[in-house]
């Protein structure tokens, strides 16, 4: 989630507390190209901000509401009213309680690929669509990535540099691919030439994110069976794991639970991780993602989740009146894996764009209808994964009409 940082609509004690008043034991901010710490002041005006450097008075007196004038640093400067963004720093001990509540180091880098020259404006007519990385858990900031090879290389770059600032003191970090839809800026391929990345997003709640993909083009789902199936089934490289994400952005009168919805804007508790987790640790949540002993979610919780290593099982959390299905989806060994440029609606291929792939790829191996289901491999498997489809809408839908609670597990293997 973004915040006044970078291009978030509210101060980050007011987000932050929302996630912690709506239930959620660890967030993460993850600004761009950048870590909440340094000086910054606003200018408070009372219409309507043209500048990112200036906020609304309104937004200002909520502040004031929720946490006191005493917390509230304001300015008068050169007849100016101005009031500080707290940096993570300050503001950590007022929201974070100890078992209950941590607010995790993050950061979105922006990979620039076919470029070679930083000073282009990012979104430049001409200029390919960057990708974004996110990166929990770094002591430092990773700077903006910028080369002028393909997709693949920007994130392989990206991956180093992570690795770079890991090394000195071992600190678990996960780093993601974020909503690889956004603009259709990332193809199944590319993550194939990326073997080193372990998690990318599924479920982006930004509707601009195309989650679900758009015929022609996959849904990311779609992108995540096809990576899975030629790591595991010919490459040999590591399994890739799904997360969900608010990626929120906007917000509308965060001091009211609830949050107000304006113009659906306000992207908050509509996907996140439910982690199985010793403690709550940034060390412990990440080593135990890392795992794939987690699952994502969108409104359908589990009471249990269990891989023996031949039986996938699992026990839907119902809600009254609600009906679930259970779809297990893997690809088998021996698949077939020829593919063919995707096509406009002319027959022009698609620039840049994920091919398209045999049925045996993704296959629905099993659905179960009820609160509980259970899937035993034959062994000729080369991964299972389990989407959990309710029918029950959202709480506060993407444009989409058939956007109802979901949750999706990690991807298990026969042992």
């Amino acid at each position: 989630m973004h915040s006044l940082w970078s291009d978030g609509t509210d101060f980050p004690e007011m987000i932050a507390q929302c996630y912690k008043d709506l239930g959620y034991h660890f967030v993460a901010f993850t600004e761009h190209d950048q870590f909440q710490a340094g000086e910054r002041w606003f200018t408070v005006d009372p219409g309507t901000p043209e500048s990112r450097r200036v906020i609304e008075n309104d937004l200002v007196e909520a502040y004031i509401n929720r946490f006191g004038e005493d917390w509230v640093h304001r300015r008068q400067r050169e007849g100016v009213d101005e009031v500080r963004l707290r940096p993570l720093s300050e503001y950590r001990g007022l929201i974070e309680q100890d078992g209950r509540f941590l607010i995790l180091n993050g950061e979105e880098v922006t990979l620039r690929h076919g470029c070679d020259n930083p000073e282009v404006p990012v979104f430049q007519i001409g200029q390919p669509t960057p990708l974004y990385a996110n990166v929990f858990n770094t002591a430092q900031v990773i700077e903006p990535i910028v080369t002028p090879g393909p997709p693949s290389e920007a994130m392989n770059i990206a991956l180093d540099s992570v690795q770079e600032h890991v090394t000195p003191d071992r600190r678990a970090v996960l780093t993601s691919l974020n909503h690889p839809n956004w603009r259709w800026n990332a193809t199944a391929e590319d993550i194939l030439e990326t073997p080193r990345l372990r998690f990318f997003e599924i479920f982006t709640a930004l509707d601009s994110c195309n989650s679900y993909g758009e015929p022609p083009r996959v849904s990311v789902q779609r992108m995540w069976d096809i990576v899975l199936s030629f790591r595991l089934g010919h490459t040999g490289d590591p399994m890739l794991y799904g997360l969900a994400a608010d990626d929120s952005h906007r917000y509308a009168r965060m001091d009211r639970i609830p949050p107000v919805i304006n113009d659906g804007e306000t992207h908050v508790g509509r996907a996140w991780v439910m982690v199985r987790a010793d403690e709550l640790s940034a060390e412990t949540l990440i080593k135990a993602m890392m795992r794939g002993d987690f699952y994502c979610s969108t409104g359908v919780s589990l009471q249990e989740l269990d891989f023996d290593g031949r039986n996938l099982q699992l026990k839907i959390d119902a809600t009254p009146g609600t009906n679930y299905t259970t779809r297990f989806i893997g690809t088998r060994r021996g698949f077939d894996p020829a593919s063919s440029p995707t096509l406009d609606d002319v027959g022009n291929p698609i620039d840049h764009t994920t091919r398209l792939y045999s049925d045996q790829i993704g296959e629905l191996l099993a659905e179960v209808r009820g609160e509980e289901a259970h899937y035993e491999l034959s062994g000729d498997e080369l991964y299972v994964r389990a989407e959990v489809i309710s029918d029950r809408p959202h709480h506060h839908p993407s444009i989409l009409p058939s956007d109802v609670q979901r949750a999706w597990t990690q991807p298990v293997r026969p042992d």
